[in-house]
């Protein structure tokens, strides 16, 4: 099994994801921070590759700069 990488696949993200996706790349912020649906809405950011959560007991999220939206 040969494993390549692809560049040019882009994501489809819904109006939602978009606007909280935009407010996390201006700046990595405390996932406590964001309200319950907000928090809803980055975990499926999460599960999509399009945001990291880094830290275990107070995680801070950022924007995943090498994946393409539309």
């Amino acid at each position: 099994m040969k494993i390549t990488e692809i560049n040019d696949i882009t994501v489809y993200v819904s109006n939602a994801e978009k606007q909280v996706l935009d407010t996390i790349r201006r700046a990595g912020r405390p996932l406590h921070s964001f309200s319950e649906h907000e928090q809803f809405i980055i975990d499926n950011l999460v599960r999509k590759d399009l945001v990291i959560k880094e830290g275990d007991i107070y995680p801070r999220v950022f924007a995943n700069e090498n994946k393409k939206t539309s």
